[in-house]
């Protein structure tokens, strides 16, 4: 019995440019067949488009998403899960950039002042709130693997 490694031709034509550049979070362990298999499953559930695909990341729309409450918090956690990055060097580093962008006297645009506004940065959860405003927002995450 031969074993058969997926490629490119196992998954739906969207996905092909993800093989093609070999996108990838081997950083987390995850092959671009681990990837595509998530991006599939939220295409199930949310529906999604792709955008500016890379080796180490890509951009995500989804076409709907959960209100705001459990369920939300639920594919903000599965987001994080996936791509500890989302968090770890971006919503939950927001408070370090605000007060860099204050330091050099730089103002925050109308899009961050909006997403931030009423959010409590003493607690330790405050990333996950801002991603699961700017999914509400604007319904896109950029996903990077470093």
């Amino acid at each position: 019995m031969s074993h058969h490694t997926p490629s490119a031709d196992d998954f739906p034509a969207k996905y092909s440019e993800l093989f093609e550049l070999e996108t990838n979070g081997i950083n987390v362990d995850l092959e671009t067949e681990d990837v595509v298999r998530k991006l599939m499953d939220w295409d199930e559930r949310y529906g999604i488009e792709l955008g500016e695909v890379k080796n180490d990341g890509l951009w995500v729309r989804f076409l709907k998403l959960p209100e705001q409450g459990e369920a939300l918090d639920l594919l903000c956690e599965e987001i994080y899960q996936f791509c500890p990055d989302v968090i770890d060097q971006g919503f939950g580093c927001m408070d370090d950039m605000m007060e860099m962008m204050a330091e050099n006297g730089l103002a925050l645009d109308e899009a961050t002042q909006k997403l931030i506004k009423g959010v409590n940065f003493k607690n330790k959860n405050f990333g996950h709130t801002l991603l699961a405003r700017s999914l509400l927002t604007d319904q896109t995450l950029a996903l990077w693997w470093d």
